[in-house]
């Protein structure tokens, strides 16, 4: 909550990964609202433990909304696929 008591959104850390980039690259697209550039990721990690689509990924800065979890083999990792908006026009 804020100084006048109205609620408000913050992030916690959940863990701390070491993880490998897979793929990485930026597409353009015209929207409603006009043009964004969108940066898409796919992190490859040992699991976890509890990720979901709810959390976001920290990376060089940046926030990344998951999009996709994604278990490999028998479960001992994780492909997290994510997506970042660069701006908006």
């Amino acid at each position: 909550m804020d100084a006048a008591g109205t609620p408000s959104m913050t992030w916690t850390d959940k863990a701390r990964l070491t993880a490998e980039i897979v793929r990485q690259g930026t597409t353009e697209f015209i929207r409603d609202f006009g043009a964004s550039d969108e940066t898409v990721i796919v992190f490859r990690t040992l699991w976890p433990g509890e990720i979901t689509t709810a959390d976001r990924v920290r990376h060089a800065g940046r926030s990344f909304n998951i999009r996709e979890v994604v278990p490999l083999g028998r479960g001992f990792a994780l492909e997290l696929r994510c997506i970042a908006f660069n701006g908006v026009d």
